[in-house]
């Protein structure tokens, strides 16, 4: 599969994070062809000293005007199955987590009847599989990234994040309850306060996973160690489902 980005219209600071995000996110095999306005060249090296064999790198079109380039994922490290499971629950949560902004954005008095099941489904979905996700990453995932880092604690802000995350969980809940079923504009907006903040920090959250702790496990854990851990992983998931 391949996958067309063109960030020309991109302010310059804005380019790289999101090429290095959208590149992590490609599996094994699959290309993402970058369209750009200047040579690329600069973000080759960077791309060869941040993720070394993990990318082919294949010039397409050469100016004068636009340069594009095919990258495309190698095996190697960037085929571990650690990785391969944190970008697949990002995949399959990020929606989730994108519809906490869409549904504070739509609430209203007059919406608040058929927007009720809506709001108790986030929160089973919140209860159910966000936080579950978070205590698997801290009872599995952050370990490996403190062990590949030699840094006991590194992890630590990373798992603050996850309780400030649970305690807007119980807010919201507790919110939701508490506007009842005409719930005047202070009960609307403490809703919709809480939906917005759990969006705003869930989202920062994966981005810091994706852009600082992917590129260590893919730096640092041996073949031996993704096979233990991704089994770890398959049983919890096994009991989840």
């Amino acid at each position: 599969m391949e996958k067309r980005l063109d960030v020309r219209d991109m302010a310059p600071r804005e380019r790289h994070p999101l090429i290095f995000r959208e590149l992590d996110a490609l599996r094994q095999g699959d290309a993402l062809l970058l369209v750009n306005d200047h040579d690329p060249r600069p973000l080759y090296y960077e791309l060869m000293a941040e993720r070394p064999g993990q990318f082919s790198w294949e010039p397409v079109e050469q100016g004068p005007e636009t340069w594009s380039v095919r990258i495309t994922r190698l095996g190697g490290a960037g085929g571990l199955e650690t990785c391969e499971w944190l970008r697949a629950e990002h995949r399959e949560l990020g929606p989730r987590i994108d519809a906490l902004a869409t549904l504070a954005a739509g609430l209203s008095p007059a919406s608040w009847a058929e927007r009720q099941e809506e709001i108790a489904g986030i929160i089973r979905f919140l209860k159910l599989q966000l936080l579950p996700h978070a205590h698997l990453e801290e009872e599995i995932i952050y370990p490996a990234v403190e062990r590949s880092m030699n840094a006991v604690g590194a992890a630590a802000t990373m798992a603050r994040d996850h309780r400030e995350v649970a305690v807007l969980v119980g807010e919201l809940e507790k919110a939701a309850a508490a506007a009842g079923e005409r719930p005047d504009w202070g009960a609307l907006e403490e809703v919709k306060r809480l939906l917005y903040s759990l969006h705003a920090v869930l989202r920062l959250h994966f981005a810091k996973e994706e852009e600082l702790y992917l590129p260590v496990l893919e730096r640092g854990l041996s073949a031996e160690e993704d096979a233990r851990i991704a089994a770890l992983l398959a049983s919890h998931s096994e009991e989840r489902g």
